[in-house]
């Protein structure tokens, strides 16, 4: 994966997330969650690679 692919998955990752800012149920808040998770996962995965954040998600 490279470095624009891991960008482009955090923007659709934080899009997403988005989508799930006021979650009405459990299922959305759940979802959340793991969106949450995903995200940090990615920011690891681009840190570890570059040694920096990645762009406008910090």
């Amino acid at each position: 994966m490279s470095n624009d692919d891991l960008t482009n998955a955090l923007n659709a990752v934080n899009f997403a997330h988005q989508v799930f800012a006021s979650p009405s149920s459990r299922e959305e808040e759940e979802l959340r969650h793991l969106l949450n998770a995903v995200r940090q996962r990615l920011q690891e995965m681009y840190d570890e690679r570059d040694g920096n954040s990645a762009p406008e998600h910090r």
